[in-house]
């Protein structure tokens, strides 16, 4: 009798470590799953900080150019940074791009005995740049794409706008004339020449204002669906006539080639 009450008694205690066993290894596996989930999440944060670094990297490479050029001009009080010409060229493996610059900056200097603004205009040598960064300010020819005024404020392309628009207006550069046109001061003429003799009207210069506070380009007025300004504009075919049909000439081409492989790819689904 005395062993078989020992046997039960092993018995039941070998059935509490059986449970303790279960027990343990339950909690092992909720704890085990945590762990995993734990790390997974760390692995899910590292992945998506990598693309974003390498995003960023990418972005400024294909851009770095052109923000190399407004980095170096925000040293000056007031600049101007007009898209002058563009270049492509078949590659091996992509197109090479390029883009020009024309950049108008102003520095205070002592003139005859007078502090005054003295402003400077030149052309940069052709950049090259992606194919991105080049059909990003291909459409802005002649139009400024960054700039910074004397009080500070700035534009970027998104707000591209023919040059000299952001001085309209200002009584320290000129006044509107009995026309109803913006008249420059003759010491800022530079300004008028850059417009290629354009004249600005006052509800011509309220659309550009609204532009600008909505943070779109803005091409100057449409006259029958054309704008004046920009890569397509009447005025660029006025003052830049080879830029211009060097650009229709490209973008007809371009159309074509779209058309012939639209019409290859609607014969061979029509078979």
């Amino acid at each position: 009798m005395a062993e078989d009450d020992k046997d039960t008694g092993d018995k039941d205690t070998g059935d509490k470590d059986t449970g303790d066993k279960d027990t343990d290894g339950f909690f092992g596996c909720i704890f085990g799953f945590l762990g995993f989930l734990e790390f997974l999440v760390v692995c899910v944060f590292l992945v998506g900080w990598v693309v974003v670094q390498a995003y960023e990297a990418i972005t400024w490479s294909v851009e770095a150019p052109v923000k190399e050029l407004v980095r170096d001009l925000d040293r000056y009080p007031e600049y101007s940074l007009i898209v002058d010409d563009t270049r492509i060229a078949d590659g091996v493996f992509s197109d090479d791009c390029a883009l020009r610059f024309q950049v108008l900056t102003s520095s205070g200097q002592h003139v005859l005995g007078h502090d005054t603004i003295v402003y400077q205009e030149r052309r940069t040598d052709w950049l090259e740049v992606s194919e991105e960064t080049f059909y990003r300010y291909d459409n802005y020819v002649g139009m400024v794409v960054a700039s910074k005024s004397l009080d500070g404020r700035r534009t970027g392309v998104n707000q591209a706008h023919p040059p000299g628009y952001q001085y309209v207006g200002n009584p320290q550069y000129g006044y509107w004339g009995n026309g109803g046109f913006w008249q420059f001061y003759g010491r800022y003429a530079l300004m008028r020449d850059l417009m290629g003799g354009w004249g600005v009207g006052r509800g011509d210069w309220e659309d550009y204002r609204r532009h600008r506070e909505r943070g779109r380009p803005y091409y100057g007025p449409e006259k029958g669906g054309r704008p004046t300004f920009g890569s397509r504009g009447s005025q660029t075919q006025k003052t830049r006539p080879q830029f211009y049909q060097r650009h229709q000439s490209r973008h007809q081409a371009f159309s074509g080639e779209v058309k012939n492989r639209m019409g290859r790819g609607t014969s061979r689904f029509g078979k």
